[in-house]
């Protein structure tokens, strides 16, 4: 159970983080990000893009280490992707009680709703999966095999696909319909 714990997490986190990774380092989403630093008041002008340089490269090579579960590698990328959800989470928080104008959220390169609870729960919940799996690693060394590898890692890739569209799923839960004006209109 520890194993598949721990490979589940790993795929979890791993994939998020690519994700957000390859989204932000594409043009519009690499400038979509530079904007939301600028809006959340993070570093000065000329230290934006070397900031959102640093963000992808360590969301990335976290990704790359996480998966490796049950070797040092991978022990190294759940400490960078803690520090790594640790800082977007605070940041989110920096965001939300801000009291300024609201932040559009370029988390996966793509602008969207502005940051909110949503992310912050969202954040926190893939932080709390590094930090597990830190613990489960620290237990001993842990690998899954057979039947509870192959769950473990499509359930972690199913999570990340769905923390990863959080933002449509919220969208379209939330989207004012017309069925409600529709059946006004009836006699």
């Amino acid at each position: 159970m520890a194993a598949a714990l721990l490979t589940g997490c790993h795929i979890l986190v791993a994939v998020v983080l690519a994700a957000s990774a390859v989204g932000k380092a594409r043009p519009a989403g690499f400038r979509a990000f530079l904007t939301t630093l600028a809006d959340m008041g993070l570093g000065t002008p000329g230290m934006r893009r070397p900031l959102a340089y640093a963000t992808i490269t360590a969301e990335g090579v976290a990704a790359g280490l996480l998966l490796l579960p049950g070797t040092r590698a991978g022990v190294i990328g759940l400490l960078l992707a803690s520090l790594v959800l640790a800082a977007l989470t605070l940041g989110v928080v920096r965001a939300v009680r801000g009291g300024g104008p609201p932040v559009t959220c370029a988390c996966f390169g793509r602008t969207g709703r502005p940051l909110g609870v949503l992310h912050l729960v969202r954040n926190t919940g893939l932080l709390l999966a590094a930090v597990s799996a830190l613990v489960v690693t620290g237990s001993g060394p842990v690998r899954a095999a057979g039947g509870e590898l192959v769950v473990s890692v499509a359930a972690g890739a199913v999570l990340a696909v769905v923390v990863i569209g959080l933002d449509d799923i919220a969208d379209l839960l939330t989207a004012p319909t017309t069925a409600g004006a529709r059946s006004a209109d009836l006699p």
